[in-house]
């Protein structure tokens, strides 16, 4: 458990923490075996760093380690809604936060090839709490995470002021006149009874508790109309096969609600994020989380970026509490960006010409 916690300590510092917040982070580690579910089997850290060293596999088993940092914040998170008398908050949101740094730390460490307890240990879990063996992660692990999700947002499109602005103001006229407006379906796991899709009167409605609020137009393919949105505006091509100018790019909706056609042709809510990003967009997002900080960063950004704080439109557009805010602000990776901006092509611009990007930047 020593070498763990000082091999961790000497790692952390050279990714940019203090000496003392390293040697804080150690004492927040250690106070954790306070609630270990493990601590029949011993301290929590010397399981990690027996299964780091497992004896009887060749090159250690990491999955069983990373299982535990699992297992302890989840407890973590439970103690935190009914707290326990044995830590107090401060000492359960400093252990979590080192905790994370520490599964950081142990996706990242060369792991080397300690008793029979340990097979005691793997017995505690089953399959569907082992800890999640994810494509993402070794990207992550060799670029840290704050690096991770300056580089997705980097390498991400998009889309110029003026065409946020003119969309809503499309999209305002629309509603003003009872016209359909482009929505995705939605889908079984969307199901919920705050908003629904109903059909009559010969037509589609959105409807909230109950009550029709927009005609809506169903999109046949879940993006179509966002593709026609960004060729004709920009005269960029995506999702349309091995022809579209964009290739390993994806169209996302940075707060998601797709269903509803305020959101789904906005474009203060599309982005596009390269393949191997946008798979984190998708998932629920839990505080803290590498998925959360790359989402409250791309909103924090659009947030910024499109002035959402000011937007004229959200009365036209009935919004209320449905105007966008920044999911989880703490997890924001604050700093400069520098952002790829689609500018909107002149209406005289050739077909076979697309519009120009520029670079901006923006400090969150």
């Amino acid at each position: 458990m020593k070498t763990l916690l000082r091999n961790f300590r000497n790692w952390a510092i050279k990714n940019g923490l203090s000496s003392g917040s390293a040697s804080s982070y150690c004492t927040y580690l250690r106070k954790l075996d306070a609630i270990s579910p493990f601590a029949k089997f011993g301290h929590y850290l010397q399981i990690i760093a027996d299964f780091l060293n497992d004896k009887n596999r060749n090159d250690g088993d990491s999955l069983y380690a990373l299982s535990i940092c699992d297992r302890m914040l989840q407890v973590i998170g439970t103690k935190l809604v009914s707290p326990a008398p044995c830590l107090n908050k401060p000492d359960l949101l400093n252990g979590r936060s080192a905790l994370r740094l520490l599964l950081e730390y142990l996706y990242r460490i060369a792991l080397c090839s300690s008793g029979s307890v340990l097979d005691n240990v793997r017995k505690t879990f089953n399959k569907q709490n082992l800890h999640k063996i994810d494509g993402m992660d070794s990207l992550i692990a060799h670029f840290g995470v704050n690096n991770f999700v300056r580089i997705a947002i980097e390498s991400s499109y998009f889309f110029d002021i003026d065409i946020k602005m003119d969309r809503n103001q499309v999209l305002t006229n629309l509603f003003n006149n009872r016209d359909a407006i482009p929505a995705r379906a939605t889908t079984k796991g969307e199901i919920n009874p705050d908003y629904s899709h109903v059909f009559q009167n010969n037509g589609w409605w959105y409807c909230e508790n109950g009550t029709p609020l927009f005609p809506i137009d169903i999109d046949p393919d879940g993006n179509k109309f966002v593709r026609q949105l960004i060729n004709s505006y920009t005269g960029y091509t995506i999702g349309q096969g091995k022809g579209s100018i964009f290739q390993n790019y994806i169209i996302s909706h940075i707060w998601g609600r797709a269903y509803d056609p305020r959101f789904f042709t906005s474009f203060w809510n599309i982005v596009l994020i390269p393949a191997w990003a946008n798979s984190l967009m998708d998932k629920m997002a839990p505080q803290g989380s590498v998925a959360s900080k790359l989402k409250a960063t791309f909103m924090a950004i659009c947030w910024q970026y499109y002035q959402l704080a000011s937007c004229s439109h959200w009365g036209a557009l009935q919004m209320g509490s449905h105007i966008p805010q920044v999911v989880n602000p703490q997890d924001v990776v604050h700093g400069e960006y520098t952002i790829n901006v689609i500018q909107r092509k002149p209406a005289n611009m050739h077909p076979s010409i697309v519009a120009p990007i520029i670079q901006v930047s923006v400090t969150v």
